[in-house]
């Protein structure tokens, strides 16, 4: 539960990241399409890990049926048991490993992300450039 509060503030500041990387880009006066695509590729890449982590909030509003998302998973695991004086049952434990074994691939998708992805455009907005944003170390090039 620790591990996927934690990566849920790190999804949440990628999100924020790619809000500012998106105004830097309109600052840049010869921006690249390159650029947009690879800033749209990633925010495509975050909503679908935060759709398999926390469920999607459309499929929610519209009321529709959804697999069950990760946090989905190990909440009804663990808020179950809380009212019972007797073991886990069977359900309760294979709900538990469904998710670890679904957030131990999230969890690692996460960190190619941040690592690679965000990195990435990081760099490529330095080289271009842009505007500081948040996160992202400056470079500094003396004359």
């Amino acid at each position: 539960q620790r591990s996927l509060q934690g990566a849920s503030d790190i999804l949440r500041d990628a999100d924020n990241k790619i809000k500012f990387m998106r105004e830097a880009l309109l600052s840049i006066p010869e921006s690249s399409q390159d650029l947009s695509d690879d800033i749209n590729a990633l925010d495509a890449k975050l909503r679908a890990l935060q759709d398999k982590m926390f469920g999607d909030r459309v499929y929610g509003q519209l009321d529709l049926m959804s697999p069950p998302s990760i946090r989905a998973r190990l909440f009804n695991a663990i808020y179950s048991g809380y009212s019972s004086t007797s073991d886990p049952t069977t359900t309760m434990k294979e709900q538990l490993k469904i998710a670890s074994e679904e957030y131990v691939e999230a969890l690692a998708t996460l960190k190619s992300i941040v690592s690679n992805d965000v990195a990435n455009i990081e760099r490529k907005l330095e080289a271009a450039g842009a505007p500081y944003t948040p996160g992202r170390m400056p470079e500094y090039k003396r004359n």
